[in-house]
């Protein structure tokens, strides 16, 4: 791949308007060519000999991978053109593109990190095929949400990252401070019971969030504010809270034929959820807070989970 200096090579300006060099990454070239198929040419700068190859992203928008001969630190340039607003999304596509991680940069202009920082959880299915409205939908739920994290002390980046549900206090999104956070004792089933299955769930204890926990003794379920971070969990959502309402509520409604209140237990028949959704993935980006009976409930997220299949065909 190194070029001959004899060849007749054109310069790289001269050939694609991608130059801008705005970020690179540690993979050499031939990784890169035989994990993903792209055609380096070569051709020079005014800094030395270099090999490039252009990679669509979506609509009109394309990076180049350059890397030069003789860099003192090995690696792999993505240029964007001068004048390309959206400069943080196409950083973060091109991982994307390329099946890489934001571990894989080795730079990023500064200039361009809080673009960066806000596009990284786009997933690349709706960048790809974007509507401007979906976009800019799960941008607004997505930052909005960060934000709510970090002003509580959380890690919103990393959590974003390392988890596909949360199960966090109910009345998180009108306090903070911890100290003003309650956690349901239903919300801390949920979350055991998740784990349990295997999902990456966090609850307040783990982003360290000292949340009161608040027993209610009712047949009611709260299940305090369930951010659902990636779709593919749903199905294993939808089947914890179906043990819970087979388990942890008979339970409570056994407890409650204790208590000589015939006409309170005649109100027991139908099980009734309090919760708040927010789906804040790229199939999903809705906010719903339910209090109603449970079938209803079940049969919300049932269907959210059937348009996300359906779009997949």
């Amino acid at each position: 791949m190194t070029p001959n200096p004899t060849q007749k090579l054109t310069q790289l300006e001269d050939l694609i308007p991608e130059t801008n060099v705005v970020a690179t990454i540690e993979q050499d070239v031939a990784t890169i060519i035989k994990l993903n198929n792209l055609e380096f040419r070569s051709s020079y700068d005014d800094l030395d000999f270099l090999v490039f190859a252009l990679l669509p992203l979506h609509s009109n928008i394309r990076v180049a991978l350059v890397s030069h001969q003789n860099a003192p630190v090995p690696g792999i340039e993505i240029c964007v053109r001068h004048d390309l607003q959206d400069v943080g999304e196409a950083i973060a596509l091109t991982l994307d593109r390329l099946n890489l991680t934001p571990e894989d940069l080795t730079w990023i202009d500064p200039q361009y990190e809080q673009d960066f920082f806000n596009a990284t959880s786009t997933p690349l299915d709706i960048a790809l095929n974007p509507s401007t409205a979906e976009i800019e939908s799960f941008r607004i739920s997505l930052l909005k949400n960060l934000k709510l994290l970090s002003d509580l002390g959380v890690d919103a980046y990393n959590t974003i990252e390392n988890y596909d549900i949360l199960i966090l206090p109910e009345n998180i999104d009108k306090y903070s401070e911890q100290s003003e956070l309650n956690d349901s004792d239903g919300s801390i089933i949920l979350g055991k019971l998740l784990k349990e299955e295997g999902a990456r769930c966090a609850n307040s204890y783990n982003l360290g969030l000292n949340a009161n926990v608040f027993e209610r003794r009712s047949s009611e379920l709260w299940l305090g504010s369930v951010w659902v971070l990636n779709h593919t969990v749903l199905p294993l959502l939808i089947s914890v809270v179906g043990r819970m309402l087979g388990e942890t509520v008979q339970k409570r409604l056994e407890a409650n034929r204790q208590i000589e209140d015939f006409q309170y237990l005649q109100n027991t028949d139908v099980t009734i959820i309090h919760a708040k959704l927010n789906f804040i993935d790229s199939k999903i980006s809705t906010e719903i807070k339910f209090d109603g009976d449970a079938d209803t409930f079940l049969k919300i997220i049932k269907s959210i989970n059937d348009d996300r299949l359906s779009s997949k065909r």
